[in-house]
């Protein structure tokens, strides 16, 4: 399919119950609304403004009284009744409150359940729902009943229902509504993952003022109407920033200090920002040196420096790194013992290729990065709950929304206490590793 710009555009929508008699309602009325593809869209407003009706709208469950619902470039109401099904077979995924599940068929059965409809092969469905349930956390639950889970785990079932076809846009309608505090902070990672990874629209139907952090668009409702479309405005690297035409956006003069200047500025108090790019590149080595540092002579440490620089600078490869250190010190070399030159330039070549993913202006796909860097790293065996809290805490320390000892903190705190109840010495060399990856990303 070529996209549009809109994904979704809604023209002049009235939806009108018991029209012309005493009882009537209005629903909606004169609900003008575009909506681009890889959105969060949250549908925000209290209980009977019509968030619900103007998400049945868009599925095609409810048919306006007048306007125009044009979704992936189609009128659907001016499908038949086979077209329409297919529509909400495959091009949407929808997630419910309460969940919509079988009781009677198993979760796996559940999940497949939208493949069986398109003769889709047993093997092959299953293999692809329980890839899902695996994604998850709840792969172990595929031959349970709905009853015997619990509501998080039955709402995760409905997601990955929802995903069996594939579907652009993932439309949910009150998904945390029935969920306790961590069932709901675990859903919600799920959906962000699905927008911001897997490039899915989702739209949220909402009533709770606390996901609206989440949202790239807030559609506001009352009484029928949209009061107001509020669109979020994220922080974007300036370096990608493009010209109408498409071509690279010339900097301006305008003095500004980018967010990894600032996080660096933050971490690192002996450094000001007059000094930072003299100063840069030694710095860079020093503190990385400083954190993996063997047992060698003052003079070692000068030649293992400036093969580090050359590293860093891209004059030397891992390979050349590691002979340069283990080569003696009459040849030129930094003279180091082949196993612990081996340890030491795996330890640097891997700071410096993780340094990479960090991206202020995906943020979020950063996070997902280095979280799996830090958890294999240690390892962390800790429940989706608290890694969940891992990636949003990584994630705003990169929005420098953290500082560097709050981040500390909510690894050290208890879970109780909504902490990742990590021990004080693990916490510290985290923290202290996402600052030296913050340190060798930034590029001057």
């Amino acid at each position: 399919m070529t996209k549009t710009k809109n994904i979704i555009e809604i023209k002049n929508l009235n939806v009108i119950y018991n029209k012309g008699k005493s009882n009537q309602v209005r629903a909606l009325e004169s609900v003008n609304l575009d909506l681009q593809p890889e959105e969060w869209v949250i549908v925000f407003g209290p209980s009977g403004c019509g968030k619900s009706t103007l998400l049945n709208s868009i599925t095609g469950l409810e048919t306006p009284t007048s306007g125009k619902v044009n979704v992936l470039d189609r009128d659907i109401n001016k499908l038949t009744s086979n077209e329409k099904s297919e529509y909400r077979g495959k091009s949407v995924g929808m997630i419910f409150q309460s969940f919509h599940l079988i009781n009677s068929l198993t979760v796996l059965d559940n999940v497949c359940l939208p493949q069986v409809f398109y003769g889709v092969d047993l093997k092959e469905r299953e293999k692809m729902a329980m890839s899902f349930l695996d994604r998850f956390g709840i792969a172990n639950q595929a031959k349970k009943y709905p009853t015997d889970i619990s509501g998080g785990q039955r709402q995760k079932v409905s997601i990955a229902r929802a995903l069996m076809n594939s579907p652009e846009i993932i439309l949910a309608d009150e998904p945390v509504g029935n969920l306790d505090s961590k069932s709901t902070y675990n859903v919600m990672a799920i959906l962000k993952e699905l927008n911001k990874v897997d490039k899915k629209t989702v739209i949220m139907v909402t009533h709770d003022s606390q996901h609206l952090k989440h949202a790239d668009k807030i559609v506001h409702v009352k009484d029928g109407k949209i009061l107001r479309v509020e669109v979020i405005r994220r922080k974007q690297d300036p370096s990608k920033k493009l010209t109408k035409d498409g071509k690279r956006m010339v900097k301006t003069t305008e003095v500004r200090i980018p967010m990894d200047l600032k996080l660096l500025m933050n971490s690192f108090k002996d450094l000001s920002s007059s000094k930072m790019s003299q100063l840069l590149e030694p710095f860079k080595v020093k503190q990385t040196f400083a954190y993996l540092m063997l047992p060698i002579t003052n003079h070692q440490v000068e030649l293992t420096q400036q093969y580090m620089q050359k590293f860093f600078l891209g004059n030397l490869t891992k390979k050349q790194l590691q002979e340069q250190l283990n080569e003696s010190v009459e040849k030129g070399g930094a003279g180091w013992d082949k196993r612990n030159a081996k340890k030491f330039t795996s330890e640097v070549v891997d700071f410096y290729e993780q340094s990479k993913n960090i991206d202020y202006s995906e943020p979020f796909l950063s996070t997902i990065k280095l979280s799996k860097f830090f958890i294999k790293r240690y390892p962390l065996k800790k429940t989706e709950y608290q890694l969940n809290i891992l990636k949003s805490s990584i994630e705003n320390r990169l929005r420098n929304e953290l500082s560097r000892e709050d981040f500390q903190e909510i690894l050290n705190k208890p879970v109780s206490e909504e902490g990742l109840g990590l021990n004080r010495r693990t916490a510290q060399k985290i923290a202290r590793e996402l600052e030296l990856l913050i340190l060798i990303r930034y590029s001057g």
